[in-house]
């Protein structure tokens, strides 16, 4: 992996420049998935996933989802500790922090305050509260032109520590695809799980206990997303031995033009591949081939093929998340006693029968019939009146 080329000052902070650098050479801090939008001044705006647990009411906090946005209520008073969505990797040379965003303060949020270890790797966990008296409500992402985009929540500021011998940090530290340090911090979510159980809050405790357990043992096999990578590794392969080992310029142009041909390719993945096959233009092209800043652009193209899986891994977490947590449906009376209908389909069913066997019984002039009616809709009242309860505890 390149390092990149910097004239740092101990203690000095990274800008956006530096932080669009690291992106771009996959060097001292990682963030994945990267958004040029979030690099501001000298931070980078991260932003929150769906795995978000109330601290307050012990269980996971329901997300809110319509057309335009994904967000949830902090209550009034209310502690949560939510998970990233950016994974992120820095080497021993950098250090950082956490910082409150100011439209978040305005909105009452409490101030968020933590820091940033050198030689961090995995997902970061936040805490956020709700001093006020009302509730707030958090954005977790929106559709902007018809894509989903996170919204960003806290800024990270890092700065430059100095080297711990003289010399380059980390050169040859490969990018990790691990989810670790640990992974998701699933030692405190596994703490939480053994909370004792409340009173209505049973069924929530084992909803946030199978999410953990479902994260705990995380591993991904590549999407269709990065069905791609396959392909270009041979390629690589095909062409590094062709440029190395067999000085070949004819297998050199045929492993451009593989390269050249592999379809679906991310927009950051193809702009690397771009200033390999440009090479084919070149009379020169062996001994172009052979120059070192020719092999950097095979280095930094086999960096960004581990980056994109990277990416992937994050996405599917965010996708096992999102299949698990609450889903808030008080947006109106109506729609929320729909869901509980829905909740309660068995109850819901029993109810139907018993009110056809009530009806042949006022057909066949039973005295109770009234009475046996009202009785016919207590279970199905009581399951929805548990719920409710269960959901605004």
């Amino acid at each position: 992996m390149r390092t990149a080329d910097h004239s740092i000052n101990s203690g000095s902070h990274l800008t956006v420049q530096e932080i669009e650098r690291c992106r771009e050479q996959l060097s001292d801090l990682i963030i994945a998935p990267f958004d040029p939008a979030h690099a501001k001044g000298v931070g980078y705006n991260l932003s929150l996933s769906e795995m978000i647990y109330s601290i307050t009411r012990s269980r996971l906090v329901p997300i809110c989802r319509d057309a335009q946005e994904t967000y949830f209520y902090l209550r009034p008073n209310e502690t949560i500790l939510a998970l990233s969505y950016e994974y992120i990797k820095v080497t021993d040379r950098i250090a950082g922090s956490f910082h409150s965003r100011v439209r978040m303060t305005a909105q009452g949020v409490g101030s968020t305050s933590t820091t940033l270890d050198p030689g961090w790797k995995g997902m970061l966990l936040f805490s956020l509260n709700n001093p006020t008296k009302k509730k707030i409500k958090i954005v977790l992402s929106t559709r902007i032109d018809g894509t989903i985009r996170p919204n960003p929540v806290i800024t990270l500021i890092t700065w430059w520590l100095p080297k711990p011998d003289g010399s380059e940090a980390d050169a040859a530290d490969p990018l990790t695809l691990r989810l670790d340090n640990p992974p998701m911090r699933i030692d405190i979510w596994s703490e939480l799980t053994a909370k004792p159980l409340r009173l209505f809050r049973n069924q929530h405790y084992q909803k946030f206990c199978r999410l953990v357990e479902s994260l705990s043992p995380f591993e991904s096999l590549p999407s269709a997303a990065v069905a791609w990578s396959n392909a270009l590794s041979e390629s690589l392969t095909a062409l590094r031995i062709a440029v190395e080992a067999q000085g070949d310029e004819t297998a050199i142009r045929t492993a451009l033009i593989r390269l050249q041909a592999i379809p679906d390719l991310p927009g950051d993945m193809s702009k690397r591949l771009h200033t390999l096959t440009a090479a084919q233009k070149r009379p020169d092209l062996l001994a172009f081939c052979r120059t070192p800043d020719y092999l950097k652009e095979i280095d930094a193209v086999v960096s960004e093929m581990q980056y994109q899986p990277l990416c992937d891994q994050v996405e599917q977490i965010h996708a096992r998340i999102a299949a698990q947590v609450p889903i808030s449906w008080h947006k109106s009376i109506l729609a929320n006693i729909w869901q509980q209908l829905l909740k309660n389909c068995g109850v819901l069913v029993a109810t139907v029968f018993s009110i056809g066997f009530i009806l042949y019984g006022h057909f066949a002039a039973d005295s109770n019939y009234w009475a046996q009616l009202i009785l016919a809709f207590v279970p199905l009242v009581g399951s929805i009146v548990y719920h409710l309860i269960a959901e605004r505890k």
